[in-house]
């Protein structure tokens, strides 16, 4: 009787240390559970995937003070795996971002058996933001925000969608540095370049080398530029590939400079946009990439055949 009962009370998960998380697995009875890496995460699955609230769960601390992450996603999963029947395990799952990792990389780390394939990772994006970095999405956010902004309208007014496109495409080009900074920083397993940092390749590396005194400048150099090259390639063999390497949040913070400099053109005043995850979730959920939509399929199938 009182095994019975500590099952029942959550005890099955007291290997997971967060009580929330707990709490979040038990709260959700029957349903799949889908580990997700943070706050901003949870808010876009569940509402990508609102109709299937009833049959999925997606979890994670939900605090937005957490670090959360792709490493506690992973834990979360090991735990799993080493402390739970494959009968119990077959309805928990993880999604991470791809992040720093090549093609090779993203494989070891899907077949890697501590995981049981219960582990997805995003192949063709950086992070989940980076699926809002679609021409049309965007225009759709600004054409709906300049509605509740009269200051917006003659902005987004002359904005047409190729404008929106040129945007895009400049950006992958220019923050190529930002990324070379960002994996020769990560090899080091430094910090991230900050959102609003400047993308010149000067003081990009000048950044590097002041977080790096420990390693010459000429090292740094020869990472950076390995980095930098390897990134170029990948974009030369295919430009959808330009969606792996530079981290969403970027774009938001250089989309606001191009409307600055735009309503400087036209005369005008502009604030700042926030871009609301939430806001842009809903308009990606009307055009739902494969790869997004291929979650369901990926679950579904991975229960069928545990």
């Amino acid at each position: 009787m009182s095994q019975d009962f500590q099952t029942i009370t959550g005890g099955l998960y007291s290997f997971i240390e967060n009580k929330s998380v707990r709490n979040a697995i038990d709260n959700a009875g029957r349903k799949k559970i889908v580990f997700v890496e943070g706050y901003d995460d949870h808010v876009i699955f569940n509402i990508l995937f609102q109709e299937q609230s009833d049959r999925i769960a997606f979890v994670t601390d939900t605090n937005r003070e957490s670090l959360g992450g792709c490493e506690q996603v992973k834990e979360y999963l090991r735990q799993i795996v080493e402390n739970l029947t494959p009968t119990q395990r077959q309805k928990f799952f993880g999604i991470i971002d791809r992040d720093f990792r090549t093609d090779e990389e993203v494989e070891q780390e899907l077949n890697n058996s501590i995981y049981d394939g219960r582990l997805y990772i995003f192949k063709s994006r950086y992070t989940l933001e980076n699926y809002f970095i679609d021409s049309e999405i965007i225009y759709n956010y600004l054409y709906e925000k300049s509605a509740d902004k009269s200051i917006l309208k003659p902005i987004i007014a002359s904005l047409k969608l190729d404008d929106i496109e040129y945007i895009i495409n400049t950006f992958f080009q220019k923050y190529i540095t930002i990324a070379a900074g960002n994996w020769t920083l990560l090899k080091q397993r430094k910090n991230f370049l900050k959102d609003n940092q400047i993308c010149s390749e000067e003081l990009v590396l000048k950044t590097i080398i002041q977080r790096s005194p420990e390693i010459s400048e000429e090292e740094i150099k020869v990472i950076y530029d390995k980095c930098k090259e390897y990134i170029q390639n990948e974009m030369r063999n295919d430009i959808n590939n330009r969606q792996k390497y530079v981290k969403g949040k970027y774009f938001f913070f250089y989309l606001n400079r191009k409307l600055k400099e735009k309503a400087k053109e036209l005369s005008t005043k502009f604030n700042e946009i926030e871009f609301s995850k939430s806001h842009l979730a809903r308009i990606l959920k009307d055009k739902l990439p494969n790869e997004l939509s291929r979650i369901l399929e990926f679950i579904n199938k991975k229960n069928t055949t545990s």
